[in-house]
């Protein structure tokens, strides 16, 4: 699985989807995590439960029905995101590195805090530009 976090408009999600893995400053890799996972992170941070959660990660876009997706990430999570520490993200990353689909993927700690590094320094240039996060999938 390939996995990206760029920071972008959602009408723009098509256009992503079709244009395959998103590079620049405004994206990183998404170490092949998948919704699942950004599910999971949701629910550890900000609660809730999974088949109120859920819906909000349904993909926005596809590139055909074999993948690429392009999924936007709930707007408080990336509030949540663009506002951790250096420490908040150390101690986040390890209680996630704990969830199943992070288990599942092989994902320890410290590769958990590079992931949420990244994912939390995009947020904040979301943020600071009026756009939304969003998740690229392909398989």
């Amino acid at each position: 699985m390939l996995s990206a976090i760029t920071s972008a408009l959602p009408s723009d999600a098509s256009a992503i989807a079709s244009a395959g893995f998103p590079q620049g400053e405004s994206a990183i890799d998404g170490g092949g995590l998948d919704s699942a996972a950004f599910l999971s992170l949701h629910l550890l941070v900000l609660g809730g439960e999974l088949d109120e959660v859920l819906p909000a990660y349904d993909p926005v876009a596809k590139g055909s029905d074999e993948g690429p997706w392009v999924f936007v990430i709930p707007s408080l999570l990336r509030h949540h995101l663009a506002s951790l520490s250096n420490s908040a993200v150390l101690g986040l990353a390890q209680e996630w590195s704990e969830c199943q689909e992070l288990e599942d993927d092989g994902v320890e700690a410290e590769e958990a805090a590079e992931i949420l590094a990244g994912f939390s320094s995009v947020a904040r240039m979301a943020n600071s530009s009026g756009k939304e996060l969003l998740l690229w999938l392909s398989l």
